[in-house]
């Protein structure tokens, strides 16, 4: 079974329109109605945790802060795959070129340690497969999500 949201959400960078960002991938949404599946509300919980974190990088990396800068996101459940498609307008910037395991060394003092890149690489264990590319002005990048069925 195939079934594709037509609307494509846009809503401003700001932290208060989270929700909005979010409600396609609810377990309620069109996209989970249209297959019932034990696995869908984890899968549905994956994809909210990586959309939240691309939305925040978006919010303090590509915007400098909260905006009327433009998101978008698209859902779409194409057979046993929960695909996700989020863009910006912020710089281009490939958040999984070169991302770096953190230093997990209980050694390390925690002032020294690098900042930054858990969320990218969060993002990357979430989701089965994860790209990125270049449209225009647009950082566009699309995660995939098994659904067991």
């Amino acid at each position: 079974m195939t079934h594709t949201n037509p609307d494509r959400i846009c809503i401003p960078a700001r932290f208060s329109a989270l929700p909005q960002l979010l409600a396609p991938l609810a377990p309620l949404a069109p996209a989970a109605q249209a297959v019932v599946a034990p696995g869908l509300t984890r899968t549905l919980l994956r994809a909210q945790l990586a959309v939240e974190e691309l939305f925040a990088n978006s919010i303090h990396h590509g915007y400098g802060g909260e905006s009327d800068q433009p998101v978008w996101l698209s859902v779409a459940l194409q057979g046993d795959t929960l695909q996700v498609t989020y863009a910006d307008q912020a710089a281009a910037f490939d958040p999984f070129a070169a991302i770096e395991p953190p230093d997990d060394n209980p050694a390390t003092p925690v002032d020294s340690r690098k900042i930054g890149g858990l969320g990218r690489l969060l993002i990357r264990e979430l989701a089965a497969r994860c790209g990125y590319r270049r449209e225009g002005k647009r950082n566009v990048i699309r995660l995939e999500f098994p659904v067991a069925l």
